[in-house]
C-alpha cells in the first residue's frame, strides 16, 4: 500500500512539474527574437546591509529593471539599467565588475528592442571591462559571450 501511494504522490509531483514549465513556456512563446541566450546574471550573492560605495544602489536598480525586463518592457527596463549603469561610473569605477554588468543588462534590454548595433557595443564594453577581472564572476563572462553570440547571430556580424 505505501509503495502504490509512494508513486502516486510521485506522478502527481511530476504532473504538477510539467504544468507549471507548459505554464512558463506559452507565456514566453509569443516572443519574435529568441531569448535563450539572455539571461540574468546576479552579480554576487547579497552582500550585508552596509552599502559598499553605491552597490546598494546599482543592485536595487537592477531589480528593478530586471522586472521591466521579465514583462518584456524593454525600454523601461533600458531607463533603469541606465540610471544603474550612471549610478555605477559615478560612486564605483569604470572598470568595476557592477559597471560591466550594468553595460551587460542595458545591452539585453536595447537588444530586445531590436537595437543590435547599439547592444553590440554595450557587450562589447562589458566585455573589456570584465577581461580585466578574468577570475572574478565567471557567470557573467558567459552571460556577456552568449548575449555578443546572439546579437551577432542576430545581425549577421
Amino acid at each position: 500500500m505505501s509503495m502504490t501511494l509512494t508513486y502516486l504522490l510521485a506522478a502527481g509531483a511530476l504532473l504538477l512539474t510539467l504544468f507549471l514549465l507548459s505554464r512558463r513556456a506559452r507565456g514566453r512563446g509569443n516572443l519574435a527574437k529568441p531569448r535563450a541566450a539572455m539571461e540574468f546574471v546576479a552579480v554576487w550573492p547579497a552582500q550585508e546591509e552596509t552599502d559598499y560605495g553605491g552597490e546598494k544602489r546599482v543592485n536595487e536598480l537592477f531589480l528593478k529593471g530586471d522586472k521591466f525586463y521579465e514583462h518584456h518592457q524593454f525600454a523601461q527596463a533600458a531607463d533603469c539599467y541606465s540610471e544603474a549603469l550612471d549610478a555605477s561610473l559615478q560612486a564605483l569605477k569604470a572598470d568595476h565588475p557592477f559597471t560591466a554588468s550594468a553595460y551587460n543588462r542595458l545591452g539585453m534590454a536595447r537588444m530586445g528592442d531590436g537595437y543590435f548595433g547599439h547592444a553590440r557595443e554595450l557587450f562589447e564594453r562589458a566585455e573589456l571591462i570584465m577581461s580585466e577581472w578574468p577570475e572574478r564572476d565567471q557567470q557573467l563572462h558567459d552571460s556577456i559571450a552568449r548575449n555578443l553570440s546572439t546579437c551577432a547571430g542576430e545581425r549577421g556580424f
